[in-house]
């Protein structure tokens, strides 16, 4: 498919999407031995109302959602949009209505633009309100069989809580991250025939850092960064409606661990030159970087590895040296979902410490509201 024009990125600030769902029994046995659902004749209509996003001109290999671009191009080579995953559950007993639908962007051949339609391969299909009871709907991306990696699973719903989600964060295995993928999602609760229409508004669940490099000696070559005392997995809870206010709080599930970013890149040589980033953006669990306990070594830590020589001697084992700082010492003690951060660092002398600062940045998108129609 062709990507959207620049002038319509620029413009959209919501995106609506009406969708009409065609082709579903007028009774129908619902997923996981639940009865037989009376259906009515309304169809489900959706509205979607973009997704905290930023435009931005820095370096995102990772395939992170950045631009409305991002979140309709299906491309195989693009970021895993175009495609989305629709859950819903009965609010009265639990039970699942609609389990891991697809809703895909479909731009016909010779078009520069299209619509979204719900799409059980080869067919489009149609989905219908149940005729009594209210819902609760989750909507993802990417696509649940779109084949790329996925650091987020759904955990129980419960009728009287919401739904749990946990994640497992990916590390990244190399310097531009090219395996890494977000996933976005948004809730929207309480809904039924007599609403018609349901609201999602994404969101970023994560947490996105980057560096950037104030100055550094010349010629010296910065191995990897690590984060020490960091938790990757953890569970939250979707108990309301998404919107741009939307945090979402994740609890962690197992012991501390690392997360290594190799870089493996030497100033200037290699690209990084002062004032630049090092690296794109790398996708963390938000969490607290201060562990609340007087030892800074329980903070969670950055980490440099780099390699100088400081013509000191000739041992060429001393060039490489490793130092540590806690994030908790700067402006910011806690990573929030649907932030980024980016550190600056000053590695421009020979103190044994490392020297940032933290900028800090939301993920929301400006814009026009636009309405797309969905048959």
């Amino acid at each position: 498919m062709k990507s959207i024009s620049l002038h319509t990125r620029r413009m959209m600030r919501y995106m609506t999407l009406c969708i009409v769902v065609v082709g579903w029994l007028m009774s129908c046995k619902t997923p996981g031995d639940a009865p037989v659902v009376e259906l009515s004749d309304t169809p489900i209509r959706m509205d979607i109302e973009g997704w905290n996003t930023i435009a931005t001109n820095a370096p995102t290999r990772a395939s992170i959602f950045d631009s409305e671009d991002d979140f309709l191009n299906d491309d195989p080579t693009a970021k895993g949009g175009g495609n989305l995953t629709l859950h819903a559950y009965f609010k009265d007993d639990g039970k699942t209505f609609i389990d891991g639908t697809r809703a895909w962007y479909f731009v016909p051949d010779g078009q520069t633009s299209g619509r979204w339609r719900f799409y059980d391969e080869p067919n489009f299909i149609e989905y219908y309100w149940p005729q009594t009871g209210k819902l609760d709907f989750l909507a993802y991306m990417p696509y649940k069989n779109s084949g790329r990696p996925k650091n987020m699973t759904l955990g129980n719903y419960d009728k009287a809580t919401g739904l749990t989600i946990n994640c497992d964060v990916h590390q990244p295995d190399n310097f531009e991250d090219t395996t890494g993928q977000e996933t976005i999602l948004a809730y929207t609760t309480n809904k039924g025939k007599e609403d018609g229409t349901v609201n999602f508004h994404f969101i970023h669940p994560f947490t996105a850092v980057k560096f950037k490099l104030k100055q550094a000696h010349r010629g010296l070559r910065i191995n990897f960064f690590r984060f020490e005392h960091i938790y990757t997995t953890g569970t939250a809870l979707l108990d309301g409606d998404t919107n741009s206010e939307t945090t979402i709080r994740w609890t962690q599930t197992s012991d501390e661990t690392t997360y290594c970013i190799p870089v493996e890149k030497t100033i200037p040589d290699d690209g990084i030159n002062f004032g630049g980033d090092v690296g794109c953006y790398y996708l963390v669990m938000p969490q607290s970087l201060d562990k609340g306990t007087n030892a800074t070594d329980d903070d969670v830590l950055l980490t440099i590895n780099y390699t100088w020589d400081d013509g000191m001697d000739t041992d060429p084992t001393n060039d490489t040296k490793e130092f540590s700082t806690s994030l908790a010492q700067g402006s910011v003690k806690e990573w929030l979902s649907g932030q980024k951060y980016t550190y600056l660092l000053d590695l421009g002398d020979n103190k044994e410490e490392i020297l940032f600062k933290v900028l800090v940045e939301p993920w929301i998108v400006t814009g026009e509201k636009n309405i797309i129609d969905i048959e």
